[in-house]
């Protein structure tokens, strides 16, 4: 057996579960891992969608609640309609400091439908990694992203084939770009603030 804890009403609350996942058709009928040794994530699901009742339960759930269920941490939210004119700071100073960070899509009535550009509506996904590069004659501040599905990638500017990639230093391109359908993907922060409506930053430690 496998034992989580969740932060609930002010103290830690125990979960616990077997390692048996969901699968249909040979693949995750939950969240699907980046590799295929690697399942934390889906184990981490389903002690959740235990104490929630559900995996149903967790659609109509909110990520804000869910970093501070996971950490016991303090979250703050920003709506990327309106953003701090420092966003870029913000991200960069939450990714060092190791803080967990999601964002969500608009559409809650058309929810995970994917568009053409790859992005899904009514959607949460991770914040990975946000970082500041040499691009061109300056800098550009790029940030990483990664859907929980496993598959499914953002296909603008900064993804994995887009041509900004061809002239960025090939050790700084080695070292950020990993070019597989793992729905992990990089954009520009513009793009960023234009594709997703809500930034949820949580950290869990004074």
């Amino acid at each position: 057996f496998l034992y989580f804890q969740f932060w609930q009403y002010g103290e830690w609350v125990d979960v616990v579960i077997d390692d048996r996942l969901p699968f249909l058709n040979g693949t995750y009928l939950s969240v699907h891992p980046r590799t295929s040794n690697e399942f934390w994530p889906s184990l981490l699901e389903k002690a959740y969608a235990k104490l929630r009742g559900s995996y149903q339960n967790l659609h109509g759930g909110y990520l804000s609640d869910a970093l501070v269920d996971f950490t016991g941490g303090v979250q703050v939210q920003f709506s990327l309609k309106d953003p701090p004119p420092d966003l870029e700071e913000i991200l960069k100073a939450a990714d060092r400091s190791q803080c967990l960070m999601g964002c969500s899509t608009s559409g809650q009535l058309r929810r995970n439908i994917e568009l053409r550009n790859g992005i899904v509506q009514g959607h949460a996904y991770t914040v990975t990694g946000a970082v500041k590069i040499p691009y061109k004659n300056g800098w550009k501040h790029i940030i990483r992203i990664w859907n929980p599905w496993g598959h499914g990638e953002w296909k603008g500017p900064w993804s994995d084939n887009s041509p900004q990639w061809d002239q960025v230093e090939p050790q700084c391109r080695e070292a950020l770009l990993r070019n597989k359908d793992d729905g992990e993907f990089w954009m520009s922060c513009e793009n960023f603030q234009e594709q997703f409506s809500w930034l949820y930053i949580c950290n869990s430690t004074p």
